[in-house]
């Protein structure tokens, strides 16, 4: 037996892949996907197709635009994702009130007869706004009338007390305005005025603790959900946008955190420089969301910002963190000016860190460093580990290799097809001129008509093949869905995060597991022991 002293092989054992699947946009007839049979059925298909990750958009509550990059709480979960059957089954609904939230058949069929949307099913985000809620509330009297259901309910409100008296009082007030944002509240409860909050407590009691049983469902829910993952050997990837929205119960509750002016209101946001200022045309970017006092936050230890990770822990296994190059330094603009007037300022994203590993040592972090990234936002993902992130259809230029590029990745990297925020695989191949998808075919080692095997199968074994450690692959990519399953389209003001799979969709996507599992074991992506992404 040969000494291994002198026999010493570097190879890279944490291999893996996954599937990129939003919760809302798993088939459901009432609207919109949820923790009901469709997920543990997408995580009975993770685990046939040997695939290690679940990547999920965040899990917040949404506002206006329906974005949950823009939601109303860092640390609640959304209604909508509350599976109605289970409460039916549990004896808080009726069929009748459960068939009332169907709104699609599964075929892309309005329950009235009408074709919901081409190409597949739609979220109706007006419908849901207009009546889940309603639904819920029915619930939350049949489940409130037993006393031990209310113990339980104040129990849960003991256990969460550090974010959930805040945003059920939130709702609770924000009902009562009509929706309007909390910075045009009236100023006593705006501005959080002692004797305003107590006397608001005491008269919203029964909102109040509606958006506590809301959000106890949906932990009780979700936390079985979670559990079956990981009995299966699937680990959930989450997200957390780096921002707060504006109107939230984290600004409203904590606005110390933030660079507000009086009543609330913006003295700063955050956005994006021009990539060239010297092109008059591009303006940059403007988020309109409140940047954080950095100074403020470093003097009280991060603790507002480490309360925040450890939630989003307690649903998720990974978390990417978006837009990570603004936890090294931020383009801070002046509330109501251009991008242009903005500037560079420091973040504390290297004492945040180390603080967040000695806290949380086993959750896992993915940096997405896309767009303009400095030696400094290197040195401070590599410092501590986190891999990287590549879009590959970014890499896929004839005229310019970069860094999405396979042959310039390094093992420590997630690579993506595209993301929520891309054109799904289909529709960008059909948008490439004949020299440029000669040269993606040329690339990647794929025949476009190669009828003994699809092409999106052939893309995913070019993505298994890569160097990096971790590949994700989108559902839409891996069917080959076309401009209708795009997710998002940044600066699009409406019909965005509305993909739903429809039934056949979804069986054709489970039908892809055994060749999922065959090209994850043929490039050793199916070693689940010591997986780091």
């Amino acid at each position: 037996m040969i000494d291994p002293r002198y026999d010493y092989k570097e190879l890279h054992t944490n291999r893996a892949s996954g599937i990129l699947l939003p919760l809302f946009s798993l088939p459901s007839a009432s609207g919109i996907g949820s923790m009901g049979a469709a997920a543990y059925q997408f995580i009975d298909f993770l685990k046939k197709a040997r695939q290690t990750y679940w990547q999920l958009l965040p899990l917040g509550p949404t506002g206006y635009g329906n974005s949950p990059y823009s939601s109303m709480s860092s640390f609640a979960g959304n209604p909508y994702c509350i599976d109605l059957e289970q409460l039916y089954q549990t004896g808080l609904l009726t069929a009748a009130e459960l068939h009332t939230a169907d709104t699609v058949d599964g075929t892309g069929m309005a329950t009235d007869g009408t074709t919901a949307a081409a190409g597949g099913c739609r979220i109706d985000y007006g419908k849901l706004y207009r009546e889940r809620l309603e639904l819920l509330a029915k619930a939350y009297r049949r489940f409130t009338a037993e006393a031990r259901n209310r113990a339980l309910l104040d129990q849960f409100i003991t256990e969460q007390a550090d974010w959930l008296e805040d945003y059920a009082l939130f709702s609770a007030v924000r009902g009562r305005f009509k929706d309007i944002p909390w910075y045009q509240w009236q100023e006593d409860i705006r501005d959080r005025k002692a004797d305003a909050l107590s006397a608001a407590r005491k008269d919203l009691q029964e909102s109040f603790h509606f958006t506590v049983f809301v959000q106890y469902l949906l932990q009780a829910q979700w936390d079985m959900l979670k559990a079956y993952a990981a009995s299966a050997g699937i680990r959930i990837i989450g997200d957390i946008p780096i921002y707060c929205a504006h109107d939230s119960a984290d600004v409203w509750a904590h606005p110390e955190v933030f660079c507000l002016s009086s009543g609330g209101l913006l003295a700063f946001v955050g956005g994006c420089p021009p990539a060239d200022f010297d092109i008059p045309e591009d303006e940059g970017q403007v988020w309109g969301t409140p940047v954080y006092d950095w100074a403020y936050l470093e003097k009280t230890g991060f603790e507002w910002m480490l309360k925040r990770f450890a939630r989003q822990a307690d649903f998720f296994d990974v978390l990417r963190l978006d837009h990570f190059r603004g936890y090294e330094s931020f383009w801070r603009i002046p509330f109501g000016a251009s991008a242009r007037t903005g500037s560079w300022q420091p973040a504390g994203g290297q004492q945040l860190f180390s603080l967040l590993q000695h806290r949380l040592p086993q959750l896992r972090i993915i940096a997405e460093d896309l767009g303009y990234i400095t030696k400094e936002v290197f040195d401070l993902r590599r410092s501590f580990g986190y891999p990287s992130m590549r879009i590959l259809q970014q890499g896929l230029n004839p005229f310019h290799a970069n860094e999405h590029t396979p042959h310039h990745y390094d093992a420590a990297t997630v690579v993506y097809f595209g993301i929520h925020d891309n054109e799904p695989f289909a529709e960008w191949l059909s948008k490439r001129t004949p020299a440029e998808r000669a040269y993606c075919c040329d690339y990647l080692n794929i025949a476009e008509h190669d009828s003994a095997s699809p092409i999106q199968m052939q893309l995913a074994k070019a993505m298994a093949a890569s160097c990096a450690d971790t590949v994700i692959y989108q559902a839409q990519d891996i069917l080959f869905l076309g401009e209708e399953s795009r997710i998002n389209v940044p600066g699009r003001a409406d019909g965005n995060w509305e993909f739903m799979l429809t039934d056949e969709q979804f069986k054709q996507l489970q039908e892809t597991g055994d060749e999922l599992a065959r090209i994850t074991r043929l490039y050793g992506r199916d070693h689940k022991e010591g997986c780091k992404v």
